[in-house]
């Protein structure tokens, strides 16, 4: 047998062999040649199988990598293992588990991105609130301060005005006094001219009628009587003074005038300056009120509040006024020969006593004033006016000038460079020198509650602490313009906490010096409208009184428990 015949019958041998294979094939064949006439048919669409039956796809053919129907699955790919099959199955239900674990994740992640979002939204919303709330508070205490520093300029002009209105009030009152008294002297001496001229015309017209009637009418008898009478009468007729009108006019001094000036600057630009501006600065927080205040510094303090000015006490040339306080915070006032009580919480003058010499100092004692400048005498007065004692210091070379009185009634008067100590009834406990720089001395006492004594040398330019039986304990201050320095210092007083208070007279202030002797800080100065302050006194509510030499102030009172 030939090749040839050999392979046609292996062909017909796989022919029969397989002849239902064959018809299922050539089925398949003809299923796959319908394939694209049903690619647009619906079932295909709606995920059903390509066949004629239209099944739903169950199978997935992983030779063909199609999905078909179960009757499909059965006989056009029946030659497909069923193995093959799960396998292919697995496969995808790996993939799908792949998937699945993806998704999983990123609907966790997704998830977790949601929170997140949420819970920024919600810090975002406090932050915007707390930010919101922050603005709208710093705004607020922006404004405040704006008005409160508004409050004080205006505070502070209006003050300064009261103080220009004063001023041109005192000089008023001083310039129309001193005008009047002129006036009224001047106006005198011209009445009492008139009348002794009037009288003069009156003789004089007398005597020349009488004489004419003698010379025309009289007989000889008559003109030789009277001649030698008449030669008498003519010789005591006196001629008026010749004066100019000028010498009874109002000098010229008297003529006086007042302007308020004001210093031409740019006030849009000094208003800046001295009021401040609103800062935008995010990287800081902006002060409140309780922490933005600044802290007490003895040359930075503001000043005290001016709350009376006692006109009826006001410096005029050569009159100066001691000052002093009771226990009843009445606020006593001594000079051009007058002592008068005011009341503390009034200002008004409750009493005035008349004296026949100017006082040169003053100190309260209970009910008591006691008053030098006469003498060696201490005068010692009753607040009713009336004159109890007075008291007569052996050893007095010329005047007393300064009074002070302790807390047991002693009194401590000074002269010269000499301090006498007497018992209340003038008794010498101990008289003790005070060494001193310069002359002349003028020396001015003070007590504080343990009773030492404290004295203002005005030529030595400081003060010095001694003990009750005058020994020196210690000095202070000492000649310059310098804080806790002092030039010319007159009256001196302590306050309820051993505070040692000068008037600095040269350098135009009112200084406080702590109880060890250290300097504190200024209480009053110039821009208070205080020049060459002279007496000091502290009533027991916490208000300073100071006298002045300045012609023309008016002894002022202030409230030191006001802006402190």
């Amino acid at each position: 047998m030939g090749q040839a015949d050999i392979l046609e019958h292996q062909e017909n041998d796989e022919g029969k062999t397989n002849g239902v294979d064959m018809s299922a094939r050539e089925k398949v064949m003809e299923e796959s040649m319908e394939k694209d006439l049903k690619e647009s048919s619906p079932h295909h669409k709606k995920g059903l199988c390509k066949c004629s039956r239209g099944d739903v796809k169950s199978v997935h053919c992983s030779v063909c990598q199609k999905y078909v129907c179960l009757h499909c699955a059965t006989h056009a790919h029946k030659d497909h293992s069923e193995e093959e099959i799960r396998e292919a199955l697995d496969k995808e239900k790996d993939k799908i588990k792949n998937g699945l674990d993806i998704a999983s994740t990123c609907a966790e992640a997704h998830k977790k991105r949601l929170e997140e979002l949420s819970e920024a939204e919600q810090n975002l919303l406090k932050q915007f609130e707390n930010m919101s709330i922050k603005i709208a508070d710093h705004s607020e205490i922006a404004l405040g301060m704006i008005n409160e520093r508004v409050e004080s300029i205006i505070q502070a002009v209006r003050q300064e005005a009261e103080k220009a209105r004063e001023s041109v009030r005192d000089f008023k009152a001083v310039s129309l006094e001193e005008l009047i008294v002129a006036f009224e002297e001047r106006r005198g001496n011209i009445t009492e001219e008139r009348e002794a001229a009037q009288v003069a015309f009156a003789a004089s017209s007398s005597y020349s009628n009488i004489s004419r009637k003698i010379l025309d009418d009289g007989s000889s008898a008559v003109v030789l009587t009277s001649s030698n009478s008449l030669s008498e009468v003519f010789k005591t007729l006196k001629y008026p003074c010749e004066k100019t009108p000028s010498q009874s006019a109002i000098p010229s001094d008297y003529d006086r005038r007042l302007w308020f000036m004001a210093p031409q600057v740019d006030l849009n630009g000094e208003i800046q300056k001295w009021f401040g501006k609103v800062i935008n600065n995010s990287c800081k927080e902006v002060a409140a009120k309780e922490t933005r205040r600044p802290s007490k510094s003895p040359t930075t303090q503001r000043g005290p509040t001016l709350i009376a000015s006692l006109k009826s006490a006001t410096t005029q040339l050569h009159r100066t006024f001691s000052v002093a306080a009771d226990d009843e915070n009445d606020i006593i006032v001594g000079g051009q020969n007058i002592v008068r009580i005011f009341n503390s919480a009034t200002m008004r003058l409750k009493s005035a006593v008349a004296l026949a010499f100017s006082p040169e100092g003053l100190a309260a004692y209970g009910d008591e004033i006691f008053v030098t400048g006469n003498g060696h005498n201490i005068h010692v007065l009753k607040k009713s006016g009336d004159s109890r004692r007075v008291l007569h210091v052996e050893g007095v070379l010329s005047r007393l000038q300064g009074i002070a009185v302790d807390s047991t009634g002693r009194i401590i008067a000074t002269e010269g460079r000499q301090v006498f100590v007497l018992l209340s009834d003038g008794t010498d406990v101990c008289t003790f020198d005070v060494a001193s720089e310069g002359g002349p001395v003028r020396l001015y006492p003070a007590t504080n509650s343990s009773d030492r004594i404290i004295i203002s040398d005005q030529s030595g330019h400081s003060i010095k602490l001694y003990d009750a039986s005058g020994n020196l304990i210690r000095e202070i201050g000492g000649k310059g313009k310098d804080d806790g320095q002092l030039l010319s210092p007159a009256e001196v007083c302590t306050d309820a906490e051993d505070n040692i208070i000068v008037a600095d007279t040269k350098n135009n202030r009112v200084s406080q010096f702590n109880p060890d002797g250290t300097f504190d800080r200024h209480l009053v100065v110039e821009e208070n409208y205080v020049r060459f302050p002279w007496g000091v006194a502290m009533t027991g509510d916490g208000r300073l009184v100071v006298s002045s030499l300045a012609v023309g102030q008016a002894v002022k009172v202030f409230d030191l428990h006001k802006n402190s």
